[in-house]
Parts: structure tokens; C-alpha cells; sequence
């Protein structure tokens, strides 16, 4: 209903010079305004319910989408950090070197080999670990590599040998990746 019949049903009815009956016309007609209003501002709310439905929804899935990248590249990481410790020559060359020069350090001799029987094993590597030079620099250079290196390293087996010009320190240790 326009406001154009609005008036023109009031004007009718002051015409016709009854009062009681325009006040009813008015309160109708305000009351289906109010009540249109009203729609328009729950039909508004509602668009904008949705669109937050939607923000919401959409903040879940990229969430999601970024938890499976993190997850994926973390364990891309792990693997390629398994490759590194896995038996190849690479893999061997590059630990050892990192040990090396860690034990450069410390002013300790390394001598590293594997045993042939783990050689297969996925998750744990294990190295014979041989090391020449101060006890007090060897357990430091313990924990420089448990700190330096991307490994977990697993201490087995801790044989100490107390020459009369040096100590030998003989460990068998296990790695796996962080």
C-alpha cells in the first residue's frame, strides 16, 4: 500500500466525517509500516548471518587447507631429513661431516661406522661411534650434537677407555629425525 492511498483514504474518510474510522486507517497503515520495516531489518540480519556463516565456513576450510600443507611439509622435512641419515653414501657423508666438524670444535677425534644388521631400518639408524680426545670435551660435544644436529640421537651402549695419553670413548647411538 503506497502512501499516495494512504492519503487519499483519510482525506475520503474526513470527507465523510468519521474520525474513528481514519484513526483506524492511520494505525493499520503505520502498523504495516512498522511491520515491513521491521521485515526489511530481519531480512538484512539474516544476509548478514549468512555472510558471516559463509566467512566462517571459509575460515575453517583454509584452516584446514593450511594444517594439511604444514603437515605436509613438516613431513616432507622429516622425510628428506631421513633420507639424509638413511645408508647411502650422501646421507653418510653428510652426517659424518656434520659430526666432524662439530668434534672440530672439541678437539676430538671421530671415528664413525654402522652396523650392517640396522642398515635397513627406516625409522632408527644406528652408528658406532668412536671418539679420541678429552672425557670433559667428549660429553660436551655429546650434547653439542643432540643440539646441532636434526636428529634425535638415541645413546645405547657408552664404553669409556682410559689410556695413559688419551681416553676412547666408544658409543653406539641411534637416530630418527625430529
Amino acid at each position: 500500500m503506497s502512501t499516495q492511498n494512504i492519503y487519499k483514504k483519510i482525506n475520503y474518510l474526513r470527507l465523510t466525517k468519521t474520525p474513528v474510522l481514519a484513526l483506524i486507517v492511520i494505525l493499520i497503515s503505520a502498523s504495516i509500516c512498522i511491520f515491513s520495516v521491521y521485515k526489511i531489518k530481519k531480512y538484512n540480519t539474516s544476509l548478514v548471518n549468512l555472510k558471516s556463516i559463509h566467512y566462517q565456513r571459509d575460515l575453517i576450510i583454509n584452516n584446514y587447507k593450511n594444517t594439511l600443507e604444514n603437515f605436509n611439509k613438516s613431513y616432507k622435512d622429516k622425510f628428506d631429513k631421513l633420507q639424509q641419515i638413511r645408508p647411502s653414501e650422501e646421507g653418510i657423508i653428510n652426517f659424518i661431516e656434520k659430526l666432524e666438524e662439530v668434534g672440530k670444535n672439541r678437539n676430538l677425534t671421530i671415528q664413525l661406522s654402522q652396523d650392517a644388521v640396522d642398515s635397513t631400518d627406516l625409522k632408527n639408524v644406528k652408528y658406532n661411534l668412536g671418539l679420541s680426545g678429552d672425557f670433559n670435551e667428549a660429553v660436551k660435544f655429546l650434547s653439542d650434537i643432540e643440539y646441532q644436529l636434526p636428529y634425535l640421537i638415541g645413546f645405547e651402549q657408552f664404553n669409556f677407555v682410559d689410556d695413559d695419553n688419551e681416553q676412547n670413548i666408544k658409543i653406539l647411538i641411534s637416530l630418527s629425525i625430529k
